[in-house]
This record gives structure tokens, sequence and C-alpha cells, in this order.
């Protein structure tokens, strides 16, 4: 069945949209997010500024944009592996790593604190230590993680610990400090008396 000219105009749509965040953040990696101008990103997405501004009312509105996209894909990708088959422990243990490896690799610069003080951002982790509590409840439920501490602290628990890992030295000290995390949630420790 043919495409309607509305699914048209919106798919045109949504290629400008990523035409123009991939050639702000392009300018941004040669230049620094402060130099960044309204002009240079329509030149480098080859629109007109006038263009530009039927889309974005100015630069930190595009990183936004962009920044709320991959949020919301990061989210996408963690609920994916929550509602995917396998034991509560190990999907925890996937999405602490691939949480940590995201602050490792993105955070840590003053223009990531100032996108994660939108509230994009404050809903996305919301949804983040929701999502992790689901995970600890039912790890609880099947023996797997402790019942001493309530699920929602223990959620807590794990982001609080892993936000700041941008500060770690190497991507193997990120995976040593998820499996950390997830090792103070485990039974066994409190058995063991480790």
């Amino acid at each position: 069945m043919p495409k309607t000219w509305g699914e048209t105009l919106e798919g045109h749509r949504e290629a400008v949209r990523q035409a123009v965040m991939e050639a702000a953040l392009a300018l941004a990696s040669e230049r620094g997010f402060q130099k960044v101008s309204m002009s240079d990103v329509a030149a480098r997405a080859a629109i007109t500024r006038a263009t530009l501004y039927k889309y974005f009312s100015d630069v930190d509105s595009i990183f936004e944009e962009w920044h709320r996209s991959t949020v919301h894909s990061h989210l996408a990708q963690f609920a994916e592996i929550a509602d995917g088959v396998g034991d509560p422990g190990e999907k925890l243990s996937e999405i602490l790593e691939a949480y940590a490896m995201t602050v490792f690799r993105h955070h840590g610069t003053r223009f990531a604190s100032m996108l994660h003080r939108q509230d994009h951002a404050r809903k996305a982790e919301a949804s983040l230590v929701a999502l992790i509590e689901k995970l600890v409840l039912a790890g609880a439920r099947s023996g797997v993680f402790r019942k001493d501490i309530p699920p929602d602290e223990l959620a807590r628990f794990c982001h609080s610990s892993l936000s700041s890992a941008f500060m770690l030295s190497d991507e193997r000290a990120v995976r040593m400090a998820a499996g950390l995390v997830q090792d103070a949630l485990s039974t066994r420790l409190r058995i063991d008396g480790n």
C-alpha cells in the first residue's frame, strides 16, 4: 500500500530533525558545545536558518531533543532486557552493567550535568529505578536477593552507586563496580557472613 502524504511528510520532518541533531553533535565534537551556533548547524545540515528555526528555537533545544531521544533509547533497551528471558539476577546484572557503561562513556562533563538537570532526565532516572526495583523484588521472591532491605531502597542504592561510574579509570573497573553493586544485593553475602 502506498504511503500517504502525511506519512511522507512526517518521515521528512523526522529526517530533518535527525540531520540537525547529527550536525549539532558533529560541530560540538569539533569545537565544543559552547561554540555551536544556529547558523553553523543550518549550514552543516544543509538547510536554511529559517527551516532550522521551524524545528528548534535555539542550540540548547537541539541538544535537549537529542538527549531526550538518547535517554528514551537507553530506557527501551533496559526495559527489553527486563522483559526478556532469564532470571532476575541475570537481567539485573545486564542492566546494571549497561547503565554503568553508559554513565562511564557519556557523563561527567558540564554539558552532561546540564542535560541531566532537565525534567526528562529526572523522569528517566525514576523509570530506571522502578525497573531495577521490579527486578530486585522478583529476585527477592525467588531467593536470589536479600529481603531485609526494601526493594525500592535497594534499587536507589544500585542507581546511585553507579551514577558516578564516569569517575572510574576504565571499562574493566566499570564492570567490576557493577558486579560489586549486584553482589551487595545477594543473599549469599548474608549467608556467608562476607
